[in-house]
């Protein structure tokens, strides 16, 4: 599997032509188009930060086993912090940190 922007492909064979969904990790992926040796989609949202191992492939017959991947390293990068100055040592500030591989819940 291979991710590019947030175009996602994996490769392999005997894949199924009439998927239903593909997600890595927490995120969807689609519309999808799929061969049997190449599945590819867009992510609905930037994937989480960290390594993901795995994929989920879904087809109209169920889920679709995947064997052994590449793995996948999606980098945490922060652009800004904000407020940055004068916080309580305490806790209890209400800060928004913007940035890419920022989980979508918290």
């Amino acid at each position: 599997m291979s991710l590019s922007g947030n175009v996602l492909t994996v490769t392999g064979t005997n894949l199924p032509t009439n998927l239903i969904d593909v997600r890595l990790g927490d995120v969807g992926c689609g519309p999808v188009t799929g061969t049997a040796t190449s599945v590819t989609c867009t992510l609905t949202n930037s994937p989480t930060a960290g390594t993901h191992t795995t994929v989920d492939v879904l087809s109209a017959e169920g889920v679709v086993p995947v064997g052994a991947v590449s793995s996948i390293t999606v980098a945490l990068s922060t652009t800004s912090v904000f407020p940055n100055t004068e916080l309580n040592m305490y806790g209890g500030d209400i800060i928004t940190i913007t940035g890419t591989g920022l989980p979508q819940k918290i």
